[in-house]
């Protein structure tokens, strides 16, 4: 009955927590500058938030948020994305420097490889987790749009969502039973192209002009 998002207020980020079927919004105390996303763990007192560590790198942080001021317990340095699996009580979490897949517990100790060559970096959100599994979407030789468990992605056994149509925005969603998935697709692609008068070097802006 709960969501966490990631809002931009006065150009900044926060996490944000809404209570689903209402329009009650509050925004969560993180220690962090800016969050990038956010999973709940089998414990109400306990969140992970990924963060923006400096110069691009990405950091997982576990919280203590059991008081007003949430106190950092763990955390894992260069981690772009993390979920958690509340079957096997593990976090699962890709990186955006090398391919892979890693998991740890729910104390982020305890770090292992689960698969070595995918996600590619590029595709670092293309994964779910669901009835204690976890998918991968990528494209293979046959389909643009293929659905395949992890470790050790088979073609032969992946199943074709879309054998055409690849292109999406945005990252899988699975159901708890992980019998349903929940995909935003581009139904078509539109590019538009335009022109623009460059002002003298130096100048420091441009203007765009509407043609006809």
């Amino acid at each position: 009955r709960r969501l966490l998002v990631i809002a931009v207020i006065d150009g900044r980020q926060e996490l944000r927590e809404i209570e689903v079927g209402s329009d009650v919004s509050r925004r969560l105390p993180v220690p962090a500058e800016t969050p990038v996303y956010a999973a709940y763990t089998d414990r109400p007192d306990r969140m992970l938030v990924g963060n923006d560590g400096g110069e691009g790198r990405l950091r997982l942080a576990l919280y203590d948020t059991s008081r007003p001021a949430w106190r950092e317990l763990a955390s894992i340095d260069d981690v772009a994305l993390a979920k958690f699996d509340p079957q096997r009580k593990r976090v699962y979490f890709t990186r955006a420097s090398r391919p892979g897949l890693w998991s740890s517990d729910t104390d982020l100790r305890n770090v292992a490889l689960v698969e070595a060559s995918q996600p590619y970096p590029a595709n670092y959100r293309n994964w779910a987790i669901g009835n204690g599994e976890v998918y991968l979407l990528a494209r293979t030789a046959s389909c643009a749009l293929g659905w395949s468990r992890l470790p050790k992605p088979d073609e032969a056994d992946a199943i074709c969502l879309d054998k055409n149509r690849g292109t999406m925005t945005g990252m899988p969603g699975l159901g708890p039973s992980g019998r349903s998935v929940y995909l935003a697709m581009a139904v078509s692609d539109n590019v538009d192209i335009g022109w623009a008068m460059l002002p003298a070097a130096g100048s420091g802006s441009a203007a765009a002009v509407r043609g006809p």
